[in-house]
Formats: structure tokens, sequence, C-alpha cells
């Protein structure tokens, strides 16, 4: 018997091998027949970090604003993709997230919404699991100010990518790491600008 160097190939001799026997087995590319939809709601602590640069100077000004911490608040939907497994998931967040810091008389306070959309895999499957996710977001502010040289300076809608790794038990309650790379926020300002990325605590509950 001969059979061609390929996955679909593989998978049905090895189903028909396993049926014959009667050798229990599991089919992890079978397609589960439906998508599936869960809700949850993310609170959350922020660990943000901003740095301001004015390079009007000769020599450019530099501020840092350090590590300050903020609280934060999601509503994610979940889509379980009906494949392998359900390990696949695509999630759709709209959250409220802050900051606020002063050094070297500057004061930022920054506010927005975030709208985010990621991909999901489930490392694990079982009560409890593991997964990673990969995502790009917008952040839009509102009422946010930073004042420098009796100045309001303006922010911008930023976008930006984000990477976490999560746990879950029972598809219930879960807890996720997440790192969003520096991103500038100030509008298109000639010699003024600044950065702020963030590392998040998020827990999750499911409500549907």
């Amino acid at each position: 018997m001969t059979i061609r160097y390929e996955e679909k190939a593989f998978v049905r001799y090895f189903t028909a091998y396993n049926s014959c026997v009667k050798s229990p087995y599991t089919d992890f590319w079978t397609k589960t027949g439906k998508t599936i939809i869960h809700l949850n709601i993310r609170p959350g602590m922020d660990l943000g970090s901003a740095t301001f640069i004015d390079n009007t100077f000769a020599n450019p000004q530099k501020y840092n604003f350090g590590n300050q911490v903020s609280f934060r608040i999601g509503v994610e939907l979940e889509l379980l993709l009906p494949f392998n497994r359900n390990k696949w998931a695509v999630v759709v967040e709209p959250a409220y997230r802050s900051y606020t810091g002063k050094t070297s008389g500057l004061q930022v306070d920054y506010k927005a919404f975030q709208f985010l959309l990621g991909g999901r895999y489930f490392l694990i499957d079982g009560p409890s699991k593991w997964y990673l996710t990969a995502a790009i977001y917008g952040d839009f502010p509102t009422n946010s100010s930073l004042a420098y040289e009796n100045s309001d300076l303006s922010f911008v809608a930023r976008f930006g990518a984000s990477v976490s790794a999560g746990y879950r038990y029972k598809d219930r309650l879960g807890l996720e790491l997440k790192y969003s790379p520096p991103q500038p926020v100030l509008a298109n300002y000639l010699a003024l600008g600044m950065k702020l990325s963030t590392a998040s605590a998020i827990l999750s509950f499911r409500i549907l």
C-alpha cells in the first residue's frame, strides 16, 4: 500500500487504521461544525512608561515620566473558530485605559478608548488552558492633555500592535499578561514627540 506524503493522506490512513483495530484516537483536525462565542469582562492594571523629547535645542531634551500604574477595563468578544478543536479564535475588545505622570515641570494626563482586533491560539486543551494572542489596536484619546512651557499639546489616535500570553480555567476565569511596544501619541509637532509603552495584567471573567 502506498500513501501520498501529505497531511490529508496520513490523516485518512491513521483514522482508517485505528477504526479498523478499534483503537481510541483523537482527530485534532476534525471540524466542530459551529463557531462558539464567548463574552468576557476584563478589568486590569496597566504599567505605562512615557518619554517626551524636545528637539528644538542643539542638544535634544529628553523627559522620562517613569513607570506609572493605572486601571483599565474592557469587554472582549471571542469567536472560537470551527476547526482544529476550536483552538483558534478571533478576539475583538473595546477598552478604556489611561496614563498620568509628572516630571520637570511637565504633566501628562492621557485617557483613551482602545479598540483591539486579534488572533488567539490555545496551546493546551482541557479545563486548564494556556493561550497566545497577537493583535493590532487603535487608541483614541479623549479629554487628554500635556502641559509644556505654558502650552497644552494635543494627542492623536495611535495605532500599534500587542502580544500577550494567558491562562484560563474552565473557560470562566483567566489571567493575561500583555505588552504593547512604544508608540507615538502626540500630534505632528515639528520638534516635539512623545512615546508610550504599556505592560498589562488583565483578569478575565466570562459572562456568556
